[in-house]
C-alpha cells in the first residue's frame, strides 16, 4: 500500500464489500489472527507515525532542501 503496510501482517486489505466483511468476520472469530495483526500494527504506528518518527523525518528533509546532509537526529539537537 501506499502506507508501506503488508496485508496479513498489520494491516488486512481487501477489495470490495464482500471480502472486507469475511476479512472483519475471520478476525473477530480468530483471536490469535487479531493478536498477531494487532501487535504488528501498534509496533508500525508507533515505529513509522509517532511524532518522534515524524518529527525525525521532517527535520532530516529540511535538511536535504538546504542542500545538505545534517550528521545529528533532531533530539540530538534538541538536546544540546
Amino acid at each position: 500500500t501506499g502506507l508501506g503496510l503488508a496485508d496479513g501482517h498489520d494491516v488486512l486489505i481487501r477489495d470490495g464489500w464482500a471480502s472486507f466483511a469475511g476479512a472483519v468476520a475471520e478476525v473477530l472469530s480468530d483471536s490469535g489472527l487479531r493478536s498477531r495483526i494487532a501487535g504488528h500494527a501498534r509496533s508500525t504506528a508507533e515505529q513509522r507515525f509517532s511524532w518522534n518518527a515524524i518529527q525525525e523525518h521532517a527535520y532530516q528533509s529540511y535538511w536535504q532542501v538546504l542542500g545538505r546532509r545534517s550528521q545529528v537526529s533532531a533530539a540530538d539537537e534538541l538536546a544540546s
